[in-house]
């Protein structure tokens, strides 16, 4: 269970763009504050799940919870009832996290958002009554009691240090709100280690490993030939040498795309590339092009998600990714039948490309929930024009 998944559930693009303009605040710097606003509120109820009253304050809050709230927050926002939405849930923090920690989350947020203090405390406002509004529902479907509720939040420290954007963390440094969590992000981070030496041992591949050994023992041993060692060079990750590749691979794509034009495969010298490309023009409309573009800013995009902000930011570029395929769905079924053919191969090797890249998005923790209905909408669509 996620409770920092479970809770982004009820902030859809649509409810993210009620808060934005309910505090007047551009859409994608709302997207940003939420992400980064979410998981500490959490990490603060559980951190609060700890101490001695902590677990009565947040019984009480669940007790005090409107059971209909989240079924109608869309309503509530932008309206009459936003203010006094803010007030209580503000109250309703302050109550659970206590008013200085409420305060330097707000400012945290606004640095980092880059919104003001004030719609950053609003926004903590209406944040609140979601993430009881989601605890409660899981401590009802579960039949918790105190007991199991306090170990329910204390197992969310993972999930909430993943879904932690990168760098915000230091922004909440001294206000207590992580203190439950810190000793997780380390973890996901890879900064278990103790002392500086054995973090940088345990950071780097063997082989370079290996060589700081052999100019350590070096540098103790005068008379040892390994004073001369080739000078030590780290490593790089396996992943980073797969590019040169992937380009080349990406090449040979579009020279097959070129020289396999028809549908018995039989090749075509590259002065006639051109018919092809004009078979795959639809009322002026360059399609084979649009798609390539396309898929060009897809692998941009995911290939920005690293957490459940950016995968937030990202959200929108995958939506009008799904309503371009539309249209191009349509144009593609007026193309003459040389032009599919040639349409279909550039389709199928785009999606190879982009597979991977869908698959590496949707595993990052927190993340799926939120792009995986986009993705999967693209991947459809592509396969459809792939046999077209």
């Amino acid at each position: 269970m996620n409770l920092v998944s479970l809770a982004m559930q009820y902030l859809t693009p649509d409810m993210i763009g009620r808060i934005a303009s309910g505090l007047g605040l551009d859409k994608t710097l709302a997207g940003k504050a939420i992400s980064a606003a979410l998981p500490s509120i959490l990490a603060g109820i559980v951190g609060a799940s700890s101490k001695p009253d902590g677990m009565k304050a947040i019984t009480t809050a669940l007790g005090n919870q409107d059971p209909g709230l989240l079924g109608g927050l869309a309503g509530m926002l932008g309206g009459s009832n936003q203010s006094s939405l803010i007030s209580n849930g503000s109250s309703l923090l302050s109550g659970l996290l206590g008013g200085s920690a409420t305060g330097a989350l707000a400012g945290a947020v606004s640095k980092f958002a880059g919104v003001g203090e004030g719609p950053s405390k609003s926004l903590l406002g209406i944040l609140a009554p979601v993430i009881i509004g989601t605890i409660g529902k899981q401590q009802q479907s579960a039949g918790l009691d105190a007991g199991g509720l306090a170990k329910m939040l204390m197992g969310q420290k993972d999930n909430i240090a993943s879904a932690m954007p990168a760098g915000f963390a230091q922004l909440l440094g001294g206000s207590g709100l992580l203190d439950l969590i810190g000793p997780n992000l380390k973890a996901l981070s890879g900064g278990t280690s103790t002392t500086s030496t054995s973090t940088t041992t345990s950071a780097i591949p063997k082989v370079a490993a290996t060589s700081t050994a052999t100019a350590s023992t070096a540098s103790r041993t005068t008379t040892s030939p390994t004073t001369t060692a080739t000078p030590y060079v780290t490593a790089k990750p396996a992943s980073a040498n797969l590019w040169p590749w992937l380009g080349l691979a990406a090449l040979a794509g579009l020279g097959w795309w070129y020289y396999f034009l028809s549908g018995e495969n039989k090749p075509r010298p590259m002065a006639q590339a051109p018919a092809a490309m004009q078979a795959m023009m639809v009322n002026g409309v360059d399609v084979g092009g649009q798609v390539k573009t396309l898929s060009d800013s897809l692998r941009t995009t995911l290939g920005s998600i690293k957490d459940v902000g950016s995968a937030q930011a990202a959200l929108p570029k995958l939506q009008d990714a799904v309503s371009l395929l539309d249209k191009v769905k349509g144009l593609a079924a007026s193309m003459p039948a040389s032009g599919k053919s040639s349409f279909a191969a550039l389709i199928t090797s785009l999606l190879g490309t982009l597979n991977p890249l869908f698959d590496t998005a949707l595993a990052v923790p927190g993340v799926s929930g939120i792009v995986k209905g986009p993705i999967d909408q693209i991947r459809s669509a592509m396969t459809a024009l792939s046999k077209v």
